[in-house]
Formats: structure tokens, sequence, C-alpha cells
């Protein structure tokens, strides 16, 4: 009798848009198609590794209903990056309970980048946690992490549907989920309501309070303008309709971000691709869980019986 082909899931980059992952699995579970391997960066990183460890959809879901988002965004001293990892760090800890790669019930790999030598590393051995953290710390707005004395960033920068670490594991059936959004579709929100984005308009008076405070220390901010740095006056800024200088770097950097997932994938060629419908879906826009995961069920049952055939259910 013939085995059935290995099947591997390739988990890309999208901040709050990865939420849709825990629809897809649910999908994949309800079917009973069997994961054999799963290939993450950034966000895919961490719903990727959780799955990994023997958390099912429906425990992954209340994980993101439980978790305190607020507290675990810590400003950092803004030399390397906005926010500090300690507190991330410390609750993927109790998420994973001391799990390394070894351990878990899948196995996986995460994409980063060491940001000195600008490449790729792939982590599939050794310190769970602290691998999981440098997938997902997005430069700029995270800290690196340190793993062995070298620093390591969001492996989406170089590959945001890492398809080609299953390839190079020769997975014969691999399954990408592409959280991109095709460009003609892109709509930048031309203001934040505070109201809607309770974890952005939170982080952003903590880091005005904190480099108001750092900037006095540094003897850099006059007294004559700290009203600049009012946190209020911070989050009404970010409310308000953007001018035209962010909104031409917004859409540069998604156009950057969409061609180069484009481009990998034609490359790498999976077997499937998911692609969830998230248009009205920012990448902060972690309120929207039921959304996301509604939108990830819907993008996966499209593809079921494709899977199924090629995966000999």
């Amino acid at each position: 009798m013939k085995s059935k082909p290995k099947v591997g899931l390739a988990l890309g980059g999208g901040a709050a848009r990865g939420l849709s992952y825990i629809g897809i699995l649910k999908v994949l579970e309800k079917h009973k198609i069997p994961i054999d391997y799963i290939a993450g960066t950034s966000i895919g990183a961490v719903v990727g590794a959780l799955y990994a460890a023997g958390y099912s959809s429906k425990e992954l879901e209340q994980i993101v209903k439980d978790t305190k988002w607020k507290e675990l965004l810590e400003v950092s001293d803004f030399q390397l990056g906005l926010i500090q990892q300690s507190k991330i760090q410390d609750y993927l800890k109790e998420l994973f309970k001391g799990k390394k790669f070894e351990d878990l019930r899948i196995p996986l790999a995460v994409t980063t980048i060491d940001i000195k030598a600008g490449r790729e590393v792939v982590f599939d051995s050794g310190n769970l946690v602290k691998a999981v953290n440098a997938s997902m710390s997005i430069p700029g707005l995270f800290t690196p992490v340190e793993i062995n004395n070298r620093n390591y960033l969001d492996g989406g920068i170089i590959d945001p549907v890492p398809v080609g670490v299953l390839n190079r594991k020769k997975i014969p059936v691999t399954i990408a989920v592409d959280l991109s959004i095709p460009i003609e579709r892109y709509k930048f929100s031309s203001a934040v309501d505070p109201k809607d984005h309770p974890l952005f308009t939170s982080f952003i008076e903590k880091t005005a309070i904190k480099l108001k405070k750092h900037l006095k220390v540094k003897k850099i901010l006059p007294t004559t303008i700290s009203w600049a740095f009012n946190p209020k006056k911070i989050v009404e800024y970010f409310s308000t309709p953007p001018s035209e200088i962010f909104r031409i770097s917004a859409k540069s950097f998604h156009i950057l971000t969409s061609e180069l997932s484009k481009s990998k994938l034609r490359e790498h060629k999976p077997s499937v691709i998911i692609r969830p419908d998230l248009d009205d879906v920012g990448l902060f826009d972690f309120h929207k869980l039921k959304k996301c995961i509604k939108k990830g069920e819907l993008a996966a049952q499209r593809h079921i019986g494709e899977i199924e055939k090629l995966a000999k259910i």
C-alpha cells in the first residue's frame, strides 16, 4: 500500500492578519489533513510554533482572547527599536513551557534575518522561544533578539512566505498562506479611530511619555516645545487624516512587500496557495479576531478539495 505524501504548511508574515491562520487550521483539523512540517515567519512563526507545540486551533483562539496585549508592549530606550523584548519573551516562555524545537509535536522551522550579515537564517533546533521571538521582530518596531552573539530580526524581510524551507526539506505537498493584499485592492485608511484601535493608541501614548523623558534626560528637548510630546496631542495627530508623505510611504512599503511575496511564490511554486480576503484588516487590527478567523476558514474551504486530493485523503 502506497504511503500518503507528507504535507507542509508555510505561514507567512502579516501581523494581525495572521490571526486568519487559526481559521485555516480549524478547516484542516475538521477535514483531518495531516500537517507533517511547518515553516513560519513573523506572525506565522508564532502561530506555527504554538500549533506545532500541541495547541489546537480552538486553544489558539482562546490564547489570543486571553492575551493582555497592552502589558506586553514595553517601550524601549529607543536605541535599537521602540519595543523591548523582555515581557514578550517571558510570555512566550509561559506558552511553550520549556519546550525546544526537538520537543515539538510537528517539526518546525522559523526564518529570521541576521541583520549584520544581511542573510536569512533558519532555526529548526535549540532555543524555540528566542527563535520565534526573533522571527516576529519587525525592524525598527522591536529590538533585535540576540542568539549566540548575533542579532536577529523578522524573517519576512527576505521571504514573506517561507515555502522555500519546505522545498529544501523535500516536502512533496506544500500549502502556502499568503497574507499580502494585491496592490489594486490596497486601501490606506484616511484616519485612525482611537476607540477602534486601543492597542495602537495605548502604545503611542506610552511611547510619547517615555520619549519625552528620554529627550529631557539627554537634554535634547527644550522645555519651550515640551507640549509637542503631550500624549493626547500625539494620539490626536495620528487620529487625523495623514498627509501625503505618509500615504506615499505606506503604499510604497506595501508595493515592496506585495511584489516580494509574488516573486518568492513564483520561485518556490507551492502546491496550493491560500489567500484570505483581508483587505479591511490592518497590520495592528488584533481586535478583529473573529473576522480574521472567519476569513481564514472561508479561504481554506475554497481549497480543501484540492488539498485532500494532493494529500490522498
